[in-house]
């Protein structure tokens, strides 16, 4: 299966599940709306799906550089401790 298919319908099954929330909190048959009403809170459903699955994405892309900072971070003292100790021994001499 296809990683981009993946997303999709794990986007879809969340959707899904928002827009079933949604109707359930608002207490209304969505059935007996207009069709504009409707769908403007298709719309909003849609947008706010979206925008809570790219939040997540990016969420995870930052915890991704956060964590490759964190390792460069320990590369960098690490050499700073190797080369306080290559003058250390240049001194010695």
């Amino acid at each position: 299966m296809d990683s981009r298919n993946g997303v999709t319908i794990n986007f879809n099954q969340e959707l899904y599940r928002w827009i079933v929330e949604m109707v359930n909190k608002s207490k209304s048959d969505p059935l007996n709306y207009s069709n504009a009403t409707f769908g403007g809170f298709v719309q909003s459903c849609v947008a706010k799906a979206k925008l809570e699955y790219e939040t997540k994405e990016n969420n995870s892309d930052i915890k991704k550089l956060e964590k490759r900072i964190m390792e460069l971070e320990k590369q960098v003292e690490r050499i700073n401790e190797l080369e306080n100790q290559l003058k250390e021994m240049k001194g010695k001499k």
